[in-house]
């Protein structure tokens, strides 16, 4: 497409920065999901151009042209600044939208490799490819970048993460980014190192909270990070309301200093008042972290739990000793106590409730277990990524029963629950021992408490579909208040509150005995702080029933 068809076409033809672009690598061939596009809406947009572009003479990069949405407001800022001749310059990997935008047709990562200049403004909206999904031949590029700034990559990156690594080379001292990021950026653990760039690249980051509407077809939140390298910004971490960037009232942003005692940025989703009364608490709040009573570990990892799993039928032909009893979905375990008699009756619906548990070798096996390790082989069990990797192939690493399990991922709130009979565990769920002398029952009902589950909000992490994840590290750091009898006392009425989904109940009545220093209007303030967390995660209300 000649320059002249696009400007005739209403697209946009390469600007005087493109002529300045070497040579780039071969353009990687990738499928549809793999470019990650998200298409920002045209408001977004502009009140993103109108922070980043204050001169005519601004040089400006769109890193990922998509359908031209930031080189359209680009031009329309720069004109209305008094440029004769805007210089947007846009990449983007697919042919098509790079034909339709006038951008250049490139991988970005292989544009950087081989460019050597920088823009007075960076905008866009980098793609988001999980990181199993990362073209190879990008994810290389991408990485050998990020080793030259002296950062060290990971292979759970999503492509986002490089992106705004690299993006930020690309912005000219005294210049400005503005990025629509995913919400990952405030609280992934991969992304620690480059929170750290980006805070020792700019004087200033913000951060602005669109509405959810505006990003609807997403499943994962976003934010819009706005970096700022003027001498004369206020220097910090802040945070500015979308209302008051779309109406250029820029000085309406309210400093959210980093938290010393966490990596993550979570606390910028909280009020400044609700920012406060968490300091306050972790100040004066002298309960032990949940690693005091209990280890707690990622659960089994089968291979294969469909074959490692077996119901009454398949295990009858197993030795009772090479069977664990084993739990394997968190709705098999629906309260904070699983008895017995719950697991008998799962076991009678022909539930998988035994994990295969053979540590022998073949010629040790019985003919009932000879023959089920066969039909393995011969229906590709042993082939698996797993499987094929450990000797001999049907041995499951690392079977112990668990006194208890931590979910974890979790919909509404994380829970601990306590097991009447020690079983193995998948990785579904976190395992849990408790220490020596610990009472299993009175931490499962304690950590039910607003202080507790504020922090697993804080300090966890939240993925698409409103899924809030902990790690092992991250659940055993979360306080939880000392297993007192009291607790005990709850047990029974908590495990029922939970089973019949009185969410807003059980934090009552759990939090009103583990903080009892608290006055009733400041446990009200953090339950309505927790729940407002958990519905922007979900993006439905977390009320009793449901």
């Amino acid at each position: 497409m000649t320059n002249e068809h696009a400007m005739h076409s209403g697209l946009l033809p390469l600007t005087p920065a493109a002529h300045r672009v070497p040579v780039t690598p071969k353009v990687p061939e990738v499928a549809p999901e793999q470019r990650g596009a998200v298409y920002t809406p045209d408001p977004v947009a502009e009140a993103m151009c109108r922070w980043a572009i204050r001169s005519p003479a601004a040089t400006v990069l769109d890193p990922a042209a998509g359908d031209g949405v930031f080189l359209r407001a680009s031009s329309r800022r720069l004109e209305a600044l008094g440029a004769p001749e805007p210089d947007c310059f846009g990449i983007d990997i697919d042919a098509e939208a790079a034909e339709q935008s006038g951008a250049l047709h490139a991988d970005f990562f292989g544009w950087h490799a081989t460019a050597d200049h920088a823009f007075d403004a960076v905008l866009g909206n980098p793609p988001y490819v999980r990181s199993h999904q990362f073209p190879e031949p990008s994810r290389r590029l991408a990485f050998a970048g990020m080793r030259d700034l002296g950062m060290r990559p990971s292979r759970l990156m999503s492509t986002w993460a490089p992106f705004v690594a690299l993006v930020s080379a690309r912005v000219r001292p005294g210049g400005r980014m503005a990025l629509v990021v995913p919400e990952e950026l405030l609280t992934i653990g991969y992304a620690t190192e480059l929170r750290h760039r980006l805070r020792q690249r700019f004087r200033a980051l913000t951060i602005c909270i669109p509405p959810r509407k505006l990003f609807a077809s997403v499943q994962q939140a976003t934010v819009l990070l706005l970096a700022d390298d003027s001498p004369s910004c206020e220097p910090g971490l802040q945070v500015l309301d979308y209302g008051d960037l779309c109406n250029g009232r820029y000085e309406a942003a309210r400093p959210a200093p980093v938290w010393p005692w966490t990596t993550k940025w979570t606390h910028i989703l909280l009020s400044e008042r609700a920012r406060r009364q968490v300091e306050d608490l972790v100040m004066h709040l002298e309960w032990r972290p949940l690693s005091a009573y209990a280890r707690v570990e990622v659960g089994i990892v089968t291979g294969n739990n469909a074959y490692f799993l077996l119901d009454q039928r398949r295990a009858d032909g197993i030795r009772r000793e090479n069977l664990v009893p084993a739990l394997s979905r968190t709705h098999q375990v629906p309260g904070t106590f699983f008895r017995q008699v719950e697991f008998d009756a799962l076991t009678g619906q022909d539930a998988p409730m035994q994990m295969l548990n053979l540590q022998c070798p073949p010629s040790d096996l019985d003919r009932g277990e000879s023959d089920y390790v066969e039909r393995g082989v011969a229906d590709g069990v042993s082939g698996g990524y797993k499987c094929r990797n450990r000797s001999p192939w049907y041995a499951v690493p690392s079977v112990r029963r668990s006194d208890a399990v931590l979910f974890r991922q979790s919909g509404r709130f994380p829970r601990i629950v306590h097991l009447e009979q020690p079983c193995a565990v998948t990785d579904t769920m976190h395992r849990i021992r408790w220490r020596d002398g610990v009472c299993g029952r009175r931490v499962a009902t304690s950590f039910l408490n607003v202080w507790t589950l504020l922090c697993a909000e804080l300090f966890g992490r939240s993925y698409g579909g409103g899924v809030l994840e902990l790690m092992p590290s991250e659940a055993r750091n979360l306080p939880v208040p000392a297993p007192d009898p009291e607790f005990g006392e709850l047990a029974d009425d908590v495990d029922t509150m939970v089973r019949s989904r009185q969410f807003q109940d059980v934090l009552g009545v759990v939090s009103e005995a583990a903080l009892r220093d608290c006055a009733p209007a400041e446990r009200e303030e953090l339950c309505a702080v927790l729940l407002r967390l958990g519905e922007r995660r979900n993006g439905y209300p977390l009320r009793n029933g449901g």
